[in-house]
């Protein structure tokens, strides 16, 4: 199979994961003929990247829709659904919501080198989005930080360890938290970078009780009654050439006093139970050993 999926130039660990993912949960699926187009994990299901595989056929397993325009699925059943990231993706679909299951990185958690049980003393990582650490930097100035810097385009194996590492996880990437809550760690999504996709986190934060998003934007809005009379404008002007990056940590160090979160663990382990049983039909079907 021809997998597809996200690579960035500097590195994104949620995209980069996915040919190890595969060789893990799928193993056998290189052998199958290249001509067979295959959609693992991101947000990879949009019109201008799908018109391009409406002939061949493609399997999509566990991917989620956005980034442009939703595509039109073909009549000509090319397209193999088996799964999709969440019940978001598949209603953007007009697909049958049971088809939405979950995140394939889910299933990291249950990978025998994670299965140890660790002492997890208080140690807070922030994953910030891969744009948010190529603009930004930000190795600077959380230096002296009890919070420990954890970048994105790092190895995507050193990313999975760092998190699976912490007690609590502030995560601007979807793939901190979904990999933060594969462990039952605790996570605090943030938004900083204008780069950020809402809209992706949604199959996501269908499992959450609590769904809302914290913004960067609301606490420099606040920051003139914490830190004297300077006007919100300026604070805007800076976010706009970028010198608000000296902002970022005391925002992630406020964001770190509240309350994690995690999904709801039995429609977790329901969702899994489902996605893995789609996985040993997907072998069946293709013939993969």
């Amino acid at each position: 199979m021809k997998l597809i999926h996200w690579i960035s130039k500097r590195g994104n660990f949620g995209d980069d994961l996915n040919p190890w993912l595969w060789d893990r949960i799928l193993p056998g699926w290189r052998t199958i003929s290249p001509e067979t187009i295959f959609f693992g994990v991101g947000t990879l299901l949009h019109e201008r990247r799908m018109s391009g595989f409406r002939v061949q056929k493609t399997l999509i397993l566990g991917s989620g829709v956005g980034y442009g325009d939703v595509p039109t699925i073909p009549p000509n059943l090319n397209w193999d659904i088996r799964a999709l990231r969440g019940p978001v993706s598949a209603s953007l679909l007009g697909l049958d919501e049971s088809l939405g299951m979950i995140d394939p990185a889910y299933l990291i958690g249950d990978f025998d080198e994670y299965r140890l049980q660790r002492s997890r003393q208080r140690n807070v990582c922030f994953v910030p989005h891969y744009s948010t650490i190529q603009d930004y930097g930000l190795e600077d100035q959380f230096a002296a930080s009890d919070i420990r810097l954890v970048s994105p385009s790092d190895d995507f194996l050193n990313v999975i360890e760092n998190i699976y590492s912490a007690s609590l996880v502030v995560t601007e990437s979807l793939h901190g938290a979904i990999v933060a809550d594969c462990f039952s760690i605790p996570w605090i999504p943030v938004q900083i970078h204008e780069r950020f996709n809402a809209s992706k986190w949604n199959d996501f934060t269908s499992y959450c009780e609590e769904k809302n998003i914290i913004k960067f934007e609301t606490f420099i809005r606040h920051l003139p009654r914490r830190l004297g009379p300077v006007s919100t404008r300026k604070f805007r002007h800076r976010a706009i050439v970028g010198h608000e990056r000296r902002l970022i940590r005391p925002f992630i160090e406020e964001c770190a006093k509240l309350d994690g979160r995690l999904a709801e663990r039995k429609v977790i382990d329901e969702k899994k139970r489902r996605f893995e049983e789609t996985v040993r039909k997907v072998k069946l079907d293709y013939r993969i050993n």
